[in-house]
């Protein structure tokens, strides 16, 4: 059976939700105090193992309660967790959010996370996808998406919290999957004008990169284009928002879980769209994290 292994962080969130956001030197008083598994990485996973895909969970944790009760909530979600480093002196990754109006705002602490390297995935094999992030150690991606193409594995990119790409790392990347804000730090990383949510703008850049590029539009939904000049738009989906903490990380797990079935981009794309939107609907990164079947009646 075809895996997707997600390499990236692992964190607890500790969400304060308030009526606004508090400006520079302003406090504010919140609401509610809460804590959810989270975590790019782990929230992929548990989007990708919810939407029926075999998940393994590439990352790293600290030896304290947060990692403990972390590795619970992974092994709870059928994610294979054997390859998860424990530290003894590192803590465990901590995300601090603040939600407002559905809004939120958000402080890494990356701990363990800073720690994953390359050695730790084991070689996937052809028809696998591997998916990573930016909140480990670039250097350390790079390394695994080289061994992973030359293994004929798919490599998925999201470059989030955005870090400036080289050349060497996009040339391993089969898909890159961004946001609206990730889309103008990449092209300005190239000299390129402003993103005008415009597909011929997309494909024009996707096949200078020669890589297939996603661009999540929130609400107004979701536009690709290949690096061989294909594009597709799905519409956005009209929900009552409630937290849209890990929104993007759900649209990245359901879309390999179900590459990984058909290699079909445009249904995948479907798919995750409708899981995006279902997800933000419920508080939380992870626990807000839909399955299959619940993505299939919304659709």
């Amino acid at each position: 059976m075809n895996t997707v292994y997600i390499v990236g962080s692992i964190n607890m969130d500790i969400v304060a939700s308030v009526s606004d956001h508090p400006k520079v030197g302003e406090t504010v008083f919140g609401t509610d105090l809460a804590y959810f598994p989270g975590g790019k990485g782990a929230n992929q996973a548990v989007a990708a193992a919810r939407s029926g895909a075999q998940t393994v969970m590439i990352g790293a944790v600290g030896k304290d309660t947060f990692g403990s009760k972390l590795m619970d909530f992974l092994r709870e979600n059928s994610i294979d967790t054997q390859f998860i480093a424990t530290h003894e002196t590192l803590t465990t990754g901590t995300a601090l959010i603040t939600v407002a109006n559905a809004q939120n705002t958000i402080v890494v602490v990356p701990g363990a996370n800073d720690a994953v390297v390359a050695a730790q995935i084991p070689i996937p094999k052809s028809g696998d996808i591997v998916v990573a992030q930016c909140e480990t150690p670039l250097k350390e991606t790079q390394k695994i998406f080289t061994a992973a193409q030359a293994a004929g594995v798919m490599t998925v990119l999201n470059p989030a919290p955005y870090k400036r790409l080289s050349e060497e790392m996009i040339a391993v990347c089969d898909i890159i999957i961004v946001n609206q804000i990730e889309i103008n730090n990449l092209l300005q990383s190239y000299n390129m004008p402003v993103f005008e949510k415009d597909n011929a703008q997309l494909s024009d850049f996707a096949t200078r990169l020669d890589v297939t590029i996603v661009v999540t539009l929130g609400s107004n939904g979701v536009i690709a284009a290949t690096g061989n000049g294909d594009t597709y738009a799905i519409a956005g989906k009209k929900v009552e928002a409630v937290d849209s903490t890990g929104a993007g990380d759900c649209f990245v797990g359901n879309l390999c879980a179900k590459l990984l079935e058909s290699n079909k981009l445009d249904e995948a794309l479907e798919y995750a769209n409708a899981a995006a939107a279902l997800s933000v609907t419920i508080s939380g990164a992870g626990p807000s994290m839909p399955y299959e079947k619940d993505v299939l009646t919304a659709k």
